[in-house]
């Protein structure tokens, strides 16, 4: 087991409350990891993250990913200096059906 991986199963397990972290692969993996760190991670885990993934890997995953809530996909749009309307959960409408 090599070292990213080490740190990977003994600093994001909290992220990963539903699934086993050893049935993830860091590398084909990468765009639900980094979702799920960025929405449910503390800044550790966020720091970390960033040591392990690049730029370009992550900024794929907020400009595509359905995972992340608007508030988070808008702060990482924001540290990044990415155009919102190129961000998939900031452009998201959610419709409210009233009953009648």
């Amino acid at each position: 087991m090599d070292n990213k991986t080490d740190i990977f199963k003994k600093y994001f397990a909290s992220c990963f409350w539903d699934i086993e972290t050893s049935q993830l692969n860091m590398k084909k993996d990468y765009f639900f990891i980094i979702a799920r760190v960025l929405e449910h991670g503390i800044f550790k885990q966020i720091l970390l993250l960033r040591d392990l993934y690049t730029d370009d890997q992550i900024i794929e995953v907020v400009m595509n990913s359905n995972n992340l809530s608007p508030r988070v996909a808008n702060y990482w749009a924001l540290f990044f200096k990415l155009p919102k309307e190129n961000i998939k959960s900031c452009t998201r409408t959610i419709q409210f059906r009233l009953r009648p």
